[in-house]
């Protein structure tokens, strides 16, 4: 398979999935990304740390999202 046919076949996926799941599954993404930040600076849940805080700890922003598109 040739990368145009790949192309093609991973854009078709991605429709498949955004209309099966919707944006719940992009929400499941995105959380995962935050749980793993969190999780490597040793942030606790009863800390209250907002998302945004603890990315700019890392100086990061998200990119898992759009690493998988």
């Amino acid at each position: 398979m040739d990368w145009i046919h790949f192309a093609q076949e991973r854009n078709r996926w991605r429709v498949y999935v955004m209309a099966e799941y919707g944006r719940s599954e992009e929400k499941r993404i995105e959380a995962f990304e935050m749980w793993i930040w969190r999780r490597m600076e040793r942030v606790k849940w009863t800390e209250r740390v907002r998302n945004e805080a603890v990315l700019e700890r890392v100086g990061e922003e998200r990119m898992m999202l759009e690493l998988m598109k």
